[in-house]
């Protein structure tokens, strides 16, 4: 079981985010965020961590700003006024905002799957402050807060999200794998590097549930093959995302008792897109 804590840690004018990382019966501290900024309220759903900051490149004078902690580039929830206070469970964000930073604050949330925001809150007299999110095991969100004023109440709401919208700009598959109707021949048991771009870091929950999938096809002779060039060493198949070529990679580890079948790889995402590649796998 691996535990995740996130804390501000300031130095003069200068907060940034730090995490600590039990795994087994060991503790390993290091740094989320190094910027000459103030970074505030840090939370964690122990994949994303979350937190407001002044940058200069706010669109307010705060803004929410969150990244996976695994080294993953970080991502901006850009809004007018101010944003602050931000809580996260399951993907989901949940952080209050005022439009001119005077004005009482509503309640947004925000899912990172498909990059939507939605108003919680439409109250002009009352300011809201944040407590917490809860995603329930159905998939509903919980929000809990406070009224401000001389007698504050607690108040609580649970929601349905609607299904996402988005759709991904997906462009690939690239090198070394070749896209339909090329057949690409591999080692059974090596693992593959499987290239794709979404046109822009989309987060790492992104293939729908089920998938990637390999099933075994029939090795048509009369398509045109080509070698796999490049395989990796993977003890596993993963997913990461590389901010300098804008390209995810899923390590797709085949199994060694594929040897003389055809399969055909389905990369299946959230916005129920599909994309496949075919492979012959070899001794």
């Amino acid at each position: 079981m691996i535990s995740r804590i996130v804390w501000q840690a300031c130095s003069g004018s200068n907060c940034d985010i730090d995490q600590a990382v039990l795994s087994g019966s060991t503790w390993t501290v290091s740094g989320v965020t190094s910027t000459p900024d103030i970074e505030n309220n840090p939370d964690t759903d122990g994949v994303n961590v979350v937190y407001d900051s002044n940058r200069a490149t706010s669109v307010g004078s705060l803004d929410i700003y969150f990244r996976q902690i695994d080294s993953s580039p970080e991502v901006q929830i850009a809004l007018a006024g101010v944003q602050t206070n931000p809580s996260i469970a399951a993907g989901i964000i949940a952080f209050q905002s005022s439009p001119d930073g005077v004005q009482p604050n509503d309640l947004y949330v925000y899912r990172i799957s498909s990059n939507e925001l939605f108003q919680v809150t439409n109250t002009p007299t009352v300011n809201e402050v944040l407590n917490d999110i809860t995603v329930l095991p159905n998939g509903d969100v919980r929000l809990v807060w406070s009224t401000g004023g001389t007698e504050p109440d607690v108040l609580t709401i649970t929601f349905t999200l609607p299904p996402p919208t988005a759709t991904f700009n997906f462009t690939g598959f690239f090198q070394p794998v070749d896209n339909l109707p090329t057949i690409n021949t591999a080692k059974a048991g090596s693992a593959i590097p499987v290239k794709f771009s979404l046109g822009g870091y989309q987060g790492l929950d992104i293939i729908a549930t089920g998938f990637p999938a390999s099933q075994q096809i029939f090795c048509n002779t009369s398509e045109p093959t080509d070698q796999i060039e490049q395989t990796v060493t993977a003890g596993s198949s993963s997913l990461s995302y590389d901010a300098t070529s804008d390209q995810y990679n899923y390590v797709w580890k085949t199994d060694k008792s594929w040897v003389g079948t055809c399969r055909q790889l389905m990369v299946k995402l959230k916005d129920g897109s599909s994309h496949s590649a075919n492979f012959e796998l070899t001794k």
